[in-house]
């Protein structure tokens, strides 16, 4: 299908159907409990998804090969795996690996502390996403 000038349409992702390791992280919670996801996955393409809005995932960006690499690496080099946490709090944010069906989900935002090499990832994480 042929699409005209100035048009396009948004790549959509179905988590269920993909058979590598995903990266989940984002934010929530307020007032509304809305809730924002990111999806990074093993082959470096970025989808996002508002759970008030929508309900799949719209493609973001296609990072390098090397650069997605690189943050599955970080997120086992600085111990991410061996964390737990479950403190949501109102506003949260939070981190989740999962890779068929194995799933680790750190969530934060309340009082209990949160390690330094998590927040180093997440700022890392976010940092990926494109300027508005």
């Amino acid at each position: 299908m042929a699409l005209l000038p100035g048009t396009h349409t948004a790549q959509k992702f179905k988590p269920e159907k993909y058979k590598k390791a995903i990266l989940y992280f984002g934010h929530g919670g307020g007032f509304a409990g809305a809730e924002t996801t990111y999806a990074l996955m093993e082959n470096g393409r970025l989808y996002s998804k508002k759970s008030l809005t929508a309900k799949t995932f719209t493609s973001l960006i296609k990072l390098e090969k090397n650069q997605s690499a690189q943050i599955f690496n970080n997120y086992f080099f600085l111990g991410i795996p061996e964390m737990q946490l479950e403190d949501p709090g109102n506003i949260y944010k939070f981190v989740e690996y999962t890779r068929k069906q194995n799933r680790h989900r750190l969530v934060w935002g309340g009082q209990s502390p949160v390690p330094t090499n998590l927040v180093l990832f997440y700022s890392n994480l976010i940092g990926l996403l494109p300027k508005p």
